[in-house]
């Protein structure tokens, strides 16, 4: 090594007033030829340690079961398992096993095992999660169903942070396993502490928990927090899809029976002394944190955690203190330690350091012209230019900050906002739409709506379509209906309406639609066409009426009023009324004279002068046999277009047209339709 370069790194770092500093008179020196080549920093996450899969088919359908549906963020509740192993699948001695060893795997709350394979793996109880609490409680770790290793208590909290000096332990517990009170619906005061003892709190009545099951086969209440999850349901995954159910098929299957009542502790979480109620069961520890969200108010204990620890004795003692963590049996700083940064296992690679819990590269700078394409230098450090919100414009070699990103083409570096471009005749963004001039921008193309073409209105200055202000485009009027007048006027007029409402045609008004405009309102009555009634009704002065009421003749089984002059009713299903005397054919729409046939193309009353209207000249019309004049038939002779109008449809049609209306209406020139005179026709209608 060159002791000169090893002398100038010593005076650096003799500066340094950081441990990042030291890092960085470190890398400084190696840049300078320390290893013979010029480097720069880049922070890179740390190389986690490989995921630990279930080790047995069972394994992985259990833990699917409540805790897929969690990992996948499709329940939010605690983890029944953990979201993966942390150990490999092991074998561990138990007599009754095959060989005398069986099939677990450690999970963060529980222990998975197999004691017997050759039984039914669909069985619920097929995997197991072992009685872990009692070991730790009684300090006997079970080797065989009547054979136990005798361990002591744990001391590791039950729950909160490990290192809480004053938190209750397994071995706190232990002494409260034979010690039962209680009663339903009694509220829960007691206190626990780290030595063992217990009190009472009245103000602990506060939360208002009570005992709600009393467990005969251990002789101890359940609380009513952890009640209520042993029988929760909630989405789970079973037979390849996610679906609704029970949590546990088995109400006692996760937790087994409660070994000790619910007592309170104060126990630290995170760095904060909090009031945390605690209830062991043979499997497992529940606790219930009041101030946590409603999601995360019970939670199941690390028990498997802490079994694991208590059984292999890889644990630190004394506890870490903070800022560092127990890895591997060792207190270990993650922020800076490279076997171990950020997590316990996460390595560094060789030519990576530890900082802040970040594996960083070997790399440094001082302007971002140090570093490669479009990364940035901060703090020294050659970062991607996405890190800080920037975007990478590679076309021109620059990285545009938050706020402007839109990239300058090629042998440019100005970066413009969103919605804007930059000039091609000088160093400045105008608006899309606008034009760039030597001192400033022009997006003048409209001050009033007057200025737009068709039904685009003016805003900010630029033509937009009507639909963009949210506004309804009436092409026909030529005008842009503002949010909340969505009803367009007809051409050559210009006052917009709110839905459900027209404009009238005699004043600058809108009335509702229904009602009738008047030159000083609107006359909102029933009806205004027989169109509005229903069934065997006319519209008679604004009100639904029988058709008696104008003279017409009801027909029930049609459910349609005859108008005068055509009194036979047609049969259910049928809507052709007929002159009196006269029948209407079953095979088409048509009448015959009592006493004629109906063929497919008339009537036969042979003998006799005619068959049907057509038979007859002008506008005469064919009546038993004979051609009569339109007026002896009480109709309305139609010279010009041909035909006779019936009595009660006294409206001749124009030339060319066969349709007739009735008295006060007119015939649309669009469609074969009336409407009232002084109302407008529209393809569906009438506006009235």
């Amino acid at each position: 090594m060159d002791h000169r370069r090893f002398d100038d790194f010593t005076r650096v770092a003799a500066r340094a007033t950081s441990r990042r500093q030291v890092l960085r008179a470190m890398l400084g020196v190696a840049a300078a030829g320390l290893f013979g080549r010029s480097l720069r920093p880049d922070r890179v996450r740390a190389t986690p340690a490989p995921r630990i899969a279930p080790g047995h088919p069972a394994f992985l359908r259990t833990w699917e079961r409540t805790d897929r549906p969690v990992a996948e963020g499709r329940a939010t509740r605690t983890w029944m398992w953990g979201p993966e192993p942390f150990t490999e699948a092991l074998m561990e001695p138990y007599a009754e096993s095959p060989g005398g060893m069986r099939l677990v795997q450690y999970y963060d709350k529980s222990r998975m095992e197999i004691t017997d394979p050759s039984g039914d793996p669909s069985s619920v109880w097929y995997v197991t999660n072992g009685l872990l609490v009692n070991e730790l409680m009684t300090g006997q770790l079970q080797v065989g169903d009547a054979a136990f290793e005798s361990r002591g208590p744990a001391q590791e909290n039950v729950a909160g942070d490990a290192d809480d000096p004053d938190g209750p332990t397994y071995a706190s517990f232990a002494a409260q396993r034979n010690v039962s009170s209680g009663a339903q619906g009694a509220l829960i005061t007691r206190t626990i502490h780290r030595d063992g003892t217990t009190g009472n709190d009245p103000s602990l009545a506060g939360y208002n928990v009570v005992e709600t099951h009393f467990t005969s086969e251990t002789n101890h209440w359940i609380a009513a927090p952890f009640w209520a999850f042993m029988n929760s349901s909630g989405t789970v995954y079973e037979d390849g899809q996610f679906t609704q159910g029970q949590l546990f098929l088995n109400a006692y299957y996760a937790t087994g029976f409660p070994v000790t009542d619910a007592y309170w502790a104060r126990v630290r979480v995170g760095g904060t002394q909090k009031a945390v109620l605690v209830q062991c069961f043979e499997r497992r520890c529940l606790t219930y944190t009041p101030d946590n969200p409603p999601e995360w108010q019970v939670e199941a204990g690390n028990v498997g955690r802490h079994y694991h620890t208590w059984r292999t004795g890889l644990s630190c003692s004394p506890p870490c203190n903070a800022p560092e963590s127990c890895c591997g049996g060792q207190c270990r700083d993650l922020r800076f330690d490279n076997d171990n940064c950020g997590g316990c296992g996460d390595a560094c690679a060789p030519n990576q350091f530890c900082d802040e819990g970040q594996c960083v590269s070997v790399s440094l700078c001082e302007v971002d012209a140090d570093c490669p394409g479009t990364d940035v230098c901060d703090d020294g450090e050659c970062i991607p230019c996405s890190t800080n919100g920037g975007t990478s414009c590679d076309a021109a070699g620059v990285c545009c900050p938050a706020g402007l990103p839109v990239c300058p083409p090629a042998g440019r570096t100005t970066c413009c906002e969103a919605g804007t471009f930059l000039c091609a005749n000088r160093d400045g963004c105008c608006n899309e739409g606008c034009v760039c001039t030597p001192d400033g921008c022009d997006c003048s193309e409209c001050d009033i709506d007057d200025d737009c073409p068709g039904t685009d209105v003016c805003d900010d200055g630029a033509c937009v379509p009507c639909a963009t202000t949210g506004g309804t485009s009436c092409a026909a009027a030529g005008v842009c209906c503002p949010p909340g007048l969505p009803v367009c006027p007809p051409a050559g007029r210009s006052l917009c309406c709110e839905a459900g409402t027209f404009l009238c045609s005699n004043r600058e008004g809108c009335c509702n639609n229904g009602c009738t405009c008047t030159p000083t309102g609107c006359d909102c009555n029933q009806c205004v066409t027989d169109d509005d009634c229903d069934g065997a009704e006319v519209c008679y002065e604004g009100q639904c009426a029988p058709c008696e009421t104008r003279g017409w003749t009801t027909c029930a089984a049609a459910g349609i009023c005859c108008p005068a002059g055509l009194p036979v009713c047609p049969p259910a299903g049928r809507s052709t009324c007929c002159e009196a005397g006269t029948f209407l054919c079953a095979e088409r729409n048509g009448c015959c004279n009592n006493g004629c046939i109906c063929t497919p193309t008339g009537c036969d009353c042979t003998p006799g002068q005619c068959d049907s209207d057509a038979d007859c000249d002008g506008t005469d019309v064919c009546y038993m046999g004979e051609c009569v004049t339109c007026a002896s038939r009480g109709g309305m002779s139609c010279a010009a277009a041909g035909v006779c109008c019936p009595a009660g449809l006294p409206v001749c049609p124009p030339v060319g047209r066969t349709t007739c209306c009735e008295a006060g209406t007119y015939l649309c020139a669009e469609r074969d339709g009336c409407c009232a005179d002084g109302c407008i026709c529209a393809v569906d209608g009438c506006i009235c």
